[in-house]
């Protein structure tokens, strides 16, 4: 089977993205462009509903296949992971329409020097474009304890501002507290420390 190559795709404009659906076979998935409606647009533009996956990249080791458009992609086993627990989640496809991703690793083409800045630069807005973002940490058994609790944490012990926003921590202590340790080795991953 041949590789995906981003050049059988056109070029993405500074206002488009790439986003995937799920194809038939367990990893295999097909990407389109769309369009970001401009501020200035006189039409009723409308990003499809799409979700965005953040995740840690882990070891910078691609050694798992997918298929993309037909043509084989290499991606870590945590993306692979990943795509293949959102492609089984319900809660994604609640209303029984196709579910569309965007996830940089494969969305934004990593070699192109030109289109990653131009994209990086607009990532922020493609995380607010998303009807959701699934945050995924992983699903190493020995992590799944505290994952749950760094959700809890997140989930009750920071609330958001009245424009939906995640306010800076007031409570240092909680992380010099030994007890959340395993807490804080998953917050403390570099997902968390991204700028978007």
């Amino acid at each position: 089977m041949d590789p995906f190559r981003y050049s059988s795709l056109k070029p993405l404009g500074a206002d488009e993205i790439r986003i995937f659906g799920f194809e038939e076979g367990e990893d295999s998935i097909r990407i389109q462009h769309i369009r970001r409606p401009s501020d200035k647009s006189t039409t009723s533009e409308v990003l499809p509903a799409y979700h965005a996956l953040s995740y840690a990249w882990g070891s910078e080791k691609q050694d798992c296949l997918i298929l993309v458009n037909g043509g084989e992609f290499s991606v870590s086993a945590d993306l692979r992971d990943a795509l293949r627990h959102l492609r089984s989640d319900q809660s994604l496809n609640s209303h029984n329409l196709p579910t569309l991703l965007w996830v940089d690793a494969i969305c934004i083409d990593q070699k192109n020097a030109e289109e990653k800045v131009v994209q990086v630069l607009r990532m922020k807005e493609t995380y607010e474009g998303a009807c959701k973002v699934v945050v995924w940490l992983g699903d190493e058994p020995d992590r799944r304890e505290a994952t749950g609790r760094a959700a809890s944490f997140l989930c009750d012990r920071i609330p958001l501002t009245s424009e939906g926003h995640v306010p800076i921590l007031e409570r240092p202590d909680y992380f010099r507290d030994p007890e959340n340790a395993p807490i804080m080795r998953i917050i403390g991953q570099d997902i968390l420390r991204r700028p978007w």
